[in-house]
This record gives C-alpha cells, structure tokens and sequence, in this order.
C-alpha cells in the first residue's frame, strides 16, 4: 500500500489498539516515517474485506552497517487489525505474505522487529522469528519517589505516583571540578560521534539518515567537548506523562583515547540533562556490556525488556553483536 489509503491505514491502527492521539498528529508522524525515508518508503502491507482494509503491518527501511559493509533490513513497526476482525488468523497471513515478498521481490536481507510482549511477540515466535536477546532497560530517579514503570516498544511508558513528581538524584561526585575545562552544549545531530568499533553494528552514520530519524522523533543532540573536541554526545528524546518529563537517552557515544572517563563524561552530559529537566526521570535502554557504566552512576535495571527478533533467509546476521538503543526502536 502506498500514500493513497493513508486514513486507512491509520483508522486499523488507532482501533487496534485504542489510539486517542489526535488524528492530525499520528499522521504527520506517520507520514515522515513511512513516506519520508530517505531510503525509500516504507512497505505496507494489508488484508481487504469487500474493499474495506481490515488488517495491516508495516515494515520500515533500516541501514546498519557491519566491518564497513552497508546492510539494509526492514523493521516490523505498526501493525493491527480491526477489532471486529480480531481472532480470525489476518494478522498472522499479512505478516507470513509480507515475509514471502519481501525475500522474494526485494533487496532486504532481514526483518527485525521489537514485539509487544502481550501482543505480536507470541505470533512471531509461532512464525519462527528468532529472539536473539532482550533489550533492557535501565532507569534513574529519586529512590525516594514512588513510581511504576513498564517499558514497551522502546518508549519509556512510566506512571508517576503523586504529584511531587520524580527528581534525579546526581551522586556526589558529578560536581567534582576536574576538567573544569570541558564545554557541555547542544549540538547538531549530525555532529554527534557514532561509535568507531568495527566489530559492533550500529546505524549507518551518513548525515542524512541521522537528521530524517532525528526529525520524525523529534530527537536533541548534546555533547561534550574537550579543547574544542567532542569527546562524547547524547542523542535523547522527551517523553511526557501525567505532567512529568521523562528523559529517554537514545544514542550515547565515546571518543577514544581522550583523556576524560568515559564515566566522567556521561556524568556531565547528565548534570547537564538534570538542569534542563530537573524534574525528570531518565531512561535508558541497553544491549552490551556497556550497562557497567550505568549502574555505577545509580541507574536501576527496570522491568519488561524488549526482545529483539529477526527472520532472514541466509542467517548472515543472527550471531553479529547488535548495539541497539531507543534509537533504534519504532
């Protein structure tokens, strides 16, 4: 499906799951992400009953990159049938017909995907998706402020008990006044650093992919220099509920060989975070063995992580070591 059955496809998706967000708003977002990728369109898939769309998944263009090597997958991203079509196995024949051409007729060497537990994820264990690892998730507030949270589809869904709100607790040391030197600001996203080990897959670092992604998210850039050089950026995005902000730390990144820790580094773009958003929560999602460095600054494993899936047709991908985050959830 293309642009054409737009309000089609956003009716199927607002009654599958009892969307309220205002019409208007859905599809401006819809429309940049499915329509403004600057790899090509998304690949919409649908059922039709006597005319009328009645089901539908869509699957979002991606580029990583690998040893220097492009790869182009797809992402499994909105799906859903109308509720008075539920229980009849259409979810399930959009998906296994997706699959079908999308090996058969494109370029796409994977479908990758970051089910809703409750939802999706049983189905695509029944289709044989593979689940390669949970994402997890990682939060930080004030230990004396009461909250529940329960993070799904890479965004950060958490109820603020009490209206005193949730504030960040920065540790002692953050004030600490060595590299008094080091200049903490917003920056552009496409200034931001993108992690150099070639042996981990991370996003593809042309300008133009980051900027687009940056803009259907509506994502921020902050980064730390030291003696006129980034050292270390944090793309983030904001998240508001019942009244409270809460800050979701998409993309963190780390020059080598400088002389700042990164530890240190991260604790100033916080400090720096905590300002602007003193009243908000921070979230973090992990993959690697990266989450050391959070726990040390006092931030708590949270519950419900994401599992990550793939479905390809040569295997290529399945044993590569994976750096995901927020960023790359939709």
């Amino acid at each position: 499906m293309d642009e054409s059955t737009l309000d089609s496809q956003i009716n199927v998706y607002r009654q599958a799951f009892g969307k309220e967000t205002p019409l208007a708003e859905i599809k401006e977002h819809w429309i940049k992400k499915h329509f403004h990728n600057p790899i090509e369109s998304s690949l919409i898939f649908g059922a039709f009953e006597n005319g009328e769309l009645v089901g539908m998944n869509a699957y979002m263009p991606c580029c990583y990159t690998y040893k220097g090597e492009t790869i182009y997958v797809l992402q499994s991203c909105e799906s859903g049938v109308l509720p008075s079509q539920q229980g009849k196995g259409i979810w399930g024949k959009v998906v296994r017909y997706a699959v079908d051409y999308i090996f058969r007729e494109t370029k796409y060497v994977a479908i990758i995907g970051f089910p809703n537990y409750r939802n999706s994820y049983p189905g695509f264990k029944k289709m044989g998706w593979k689940t390669l690892f949970q994402m997890n998730n990682m939060i930080l507030v004030n230990s004396g402020a009461a909250f529940a949270d329960s993070i799904s589809h890479g965004r950060s869904a958490i109820k603020l008990l009490g209206r005193a709100g949730v504030i960040l607790r920065i540790p002692i040391w953050f004030s600490s006044r060595r590299y008094n030197n080091a200049v903490v600001g917003d920056c552009p996203i496409d200034m931001a650093l993108w992690d150099d080990d070639s042996s981990k897959i991370t996003i593809d670092h042309s300008a133009l992919w980051c900027q687009w992604k940056a803009d259907y998210k509506n994502l921020k850039c902050v980064s730390l220099q030291l003696g006129g050089e980034i050292v270390a950026s944090c793309i983030y995005g904001i998240d508001h509920f019942e009244g409270n902000d809460v800050v979701r730390l998409d993309k963190i990144s780390f020059k080598k060989d400088v002389k700042i820790s990164n530890k240190c580094a991260l604790a100033k773009i916080l400090r720096l975070l905590k300002k602007e958003y003193p009243s908000a929560a921070f979230v973090r999602t992990w993959t690697l063995d990266n989450n050391s460095l959070f726990k040390k600054l006092g931030f708590l494993k949270s519950f419900h992580p994401n599992p990550f899936i793939i479905t390809e047709q040569n295997n290529m991908l399945a044993d590569l070591p994976w750096d995901l985050s927020f960023f790359d959830l939709d």
